[in-house]
């Protein structure tokens, strides 16, 4: 099989997972609908209760998560920036699962285990 066809049908197989797994920056359990944040005006989309999916947390993007139930970041670990602010504010956190972004939609609904560091679709 070509590198072509294999990295498409990689592609497909990620879009199809049901879960993601990565490292628990912050303990919880949480339910919520998606909302994948990939540039400052997907910002814009966040409502109170959502489960905010982005590749990772920077400083000039805090206020994305004052109304989410839980964070989930493709990039990280334990002393990110990501997981320092969800600890300091208590919220449901998994980092470092490399794939969320591509995984979840917006408005699909979501259990976050953040004991066990798994996101599922409901």
């Amino acid at each position: 099989m070509g590198r072509f066809k294999l990295c498409i049908l990689l592609l497909y197989m990620m879009k199809e997972s049901k879960e993601v797994k990565g490292i628990v920056a912050n303990k919880g359990y949480v339910y919520g609908a998606v909302r994948v944040i990939l540039s400052e005006e997907d910002i814009k989309k966040v409502q109170y209760g959502d489960v905010i999916i982005m590749d990772e947390l920077k400083q000039d993007m805090v206020d994305v998560i004052k109304d989410c139930v839980a964070l989930i970041t493709d990039k990280g670990d334990i002393n990110s920036y990501s997981a320092r602010v969800c600890k300091e504010r208590g919220l449901p956190c998994i980092i470092g699962t490399l794939r969320a972004t591509k995984v979840f939609n917006d408005d699909e609904l979501v259990f976050v285990d953040a004991e066990n560091g798994i996101v599922r679709k409901d």
